[in-house]
């Protein structure tokens, strides 16, 4: 059981892994992902609708074995009140229908004071950051006094794009920035990744936008989609965008063999 985290490494669609959220804490990693889906007032973790196992819910899977592990303090400083674990809540249900029951099923976390909150002004981190993305409703997020449920905001045009008139993004809104790493980059840069070749091009437009990300406060960046491991040939190209998104700074690496990321994040940080 590591000590201390691998920084960087989200788990991308954690609940697909033979034992969610415990995997990537025993690979050291401090990010997962949940993909949710409200039906008949209950909240699934699939990634589909027709996906749907009702044995596997928000609250099995991640809020009580989260509120046992702190409460018990199992991994150590693993992730802390000043380090947190964030949890990424995929919105696949309608927006505003999911919002309510959302906030509600976090109530195990709140009730202990486990999760990062703003409220009046002032932003407390604990052991949990929860930040929705998907179909999140950002007027709702916005909207929240007390906020323990914040935002992914939308990197690609995270510096033309605020919040809400009057606002600018920061960490007490969203303390993430996601892109789709070819609407990152660009057609004429995406596809010669897909056979491993990192354009100049496709550097320049990742530290751009990561710089864009890290003009606001606390605001960290990340790329999802990128070249997926099918083959050998993809494999490489895989290797070669992540080493490139290492390289170029992203504050996340998306990940879905964990522990091949941490293996490159180590030979390439």
């Amino acid at each position: 059981m590591p000590s201390r985290p691998v920084q960087k490494i989200h788990s991308h669609n954690d609940y697909l892994r033979a034992v969610p959220l415990f995997t990537a804490l025993n690979t050291g990693v401090t990010s997962v992902e949940a993909d949710l889906w409200l039906r008949d007032g209950n909240l699934f973790v699939a990634h589909t609708i027709d996906e749907v196992d009702t044995s596997k819910t928000f609250d099995s899977l991640y809020i009580q074995p989260l509120v046992k592990l702190i409460d018990e303090q199992t991994y150590g400083d693993l992730f802390t009140r000043d380090d947190p674990l964030q949890l990424l809540i995929d919105f696949k249900s309608d927006g505003d229908d999911s919002f309510a029951p959302i906030l509600a099923a976090l109530e195990p976390l709140r009730s202990k004071g486990y999760l990062t909150t703003f409220k009046d002004g002032v932003y407390t981190t604990s052991f949990v950051t929860t930040v929705g993305t998907g179909n999140t409703p950002l007027h709702k997020v916005l909207a929240s006094n007390p906020r323990d449920l914040f935002f992914d905001a939308p990197l690609v045009d995270i510096a033309a794009n605020p919040p809400a008139e009057g606002l600018v993004w920061s960490k007490e809104i969203a303390p993430l920035a996601s892109a789709n790493f070819q609407d990152a980059v660009g057609l004429i840069n995406w596809l010669p990744a897909q056979i491993g070749i990192v354009t100049n091009g496709t550097h320049n437009a990742l530290k751009k936008l990561i710089g864009d990300a890290r003009q606001f406060d606390g605001v960290k960046s990340r790329f999802w989609g990128t070249p997926k491991q099918y083959s050998k040939s993809v494999d490489i190209a895989f290797r070669s965008v992540t080493i490139a998104i290492i390289k170029d700074g992203a504050d996340w690496i998306n990940a879905d063999d964990l522990q091949l990321v941490k293996d490159l994040l180590e030979q390439n940080s």
